[in-house]
């Protein structure tokens, strides 16, 4: 007679795969920062951390504060451009500082990004740091499903001439801590966008996936090598007195090992049944 663990074996091997796949749940398209006392699906600008439909991104290495200087930005035109994450910018650039441009940074203390000509003559605000929000890097595309891709971080600001939109595209790289922004684009009328490669691009938060193999992991070793401690250390012999306290390696001391050298042949009598 076969064993309940054989039994159940037999049926998972026979169950249709399209039932094991896990239930497919909406992304949020974009999230703004967090308000008091929220904690699901936004920007926590205090700890620099977002929240995205279950994946979480560690951004807090990108965050200047206090006398860091901002991050500068490398562009192909005659403008130079300053910007920081989760937080004003407390340096801010050669020409920043005048009315003009303060009136439209929030409460007047600084925007958290800026764009200024060469000279620092005049300055432009690109991003009011309450303004930010989060999105996965490619919403619209196939990768909405894989937040390991990376993240998109959004900012804006009104203007005299236009209103200025800002994109910075973390694209998940591990080997990046953090990394360097590369050089920013102007991909349309005021609307400018940067590429990074980081590792703050990277969910940080362990997928269903990672998570089941990990306790599939210490159940397993807690199973075998508990058990097998367990019969040398305690027993010191099974009913046939086989097992011997001292002795290197015994297959019987092997928790249920009659059972797991039958596994084989029981695997394919399930296949050939399903067959």
């Amino acid at each position: 007679m076969r064993s309940p663990v054989a039994a159940l074996l037999l049926l998972a091997l026979c169950a249709p795969t399209a039932s094991q796949s896990p239930p497919q749940t909406a992304s949020p398209s974009r999230v703004p920062i967090c308000t008091a006392g929220e904690s699901a699906d936004c920007i926590d600008t205090v700890s620099c951390q977002a929240n995205l439909g279950g994946s979480t991104y560690d951004l807090s290495a990108l965050k200047k504060s206090g006398s860091e200087a901002p991050w500068q930005l490398t562009a192909t035109d005659n403008y130079n451009y300053y910007m920081n994450i989760c937080d004003q910018i407390a340096q801010q650039p050669s020409g920043c500082t005048y009315n003009s441009v303060q009136q439209f940074c929030n409460d007047g203390t600084g925007c958290a990004a800026y764009q200024t000509t060469a000279d620092g003559a005049f300055c432009y605000a690109m991003g009011v740091d309450t303004s930010m929000t989060a999105t996965f890097l490619d919403p619209a595309g196939a990768r909405e499903s894989e937040p390991e891709s990376g993240l998109t971080l959004t900012w804006s600001a009104r203007g005299l001439e236009c209103d200025r939109f800002f994109n910075v595209r973390l694209i998940c790289d591990p080997s990046e801590s953090p990394g360097k922004p590369g050089s920013i684009q102007e991909v349309s009328d005021c609307q400018y966008q940067v590429q990074w490669a980081s590792a703050t691009g990277c969910n940080s938060a362990l997928s269903w996936g990672w998570t089941f193999f990990i306790l599939f992991d210490v159940a397993l070793l807690l199973y075998c090598g508990g058990g097998y401690a367990y019969n040398v250390r305690k027993e010191g012999a099974d009913m046939d007195g086989d097992i011997t306290q001292g002795e290197a390696f015994n297959a019987d001391a092997v928790p249920q090992w009659e059972y797991w050298t039958q596994l084989p042949d029981l695997v394919k009598d399930g296949e050939t049944t399903s067959a």
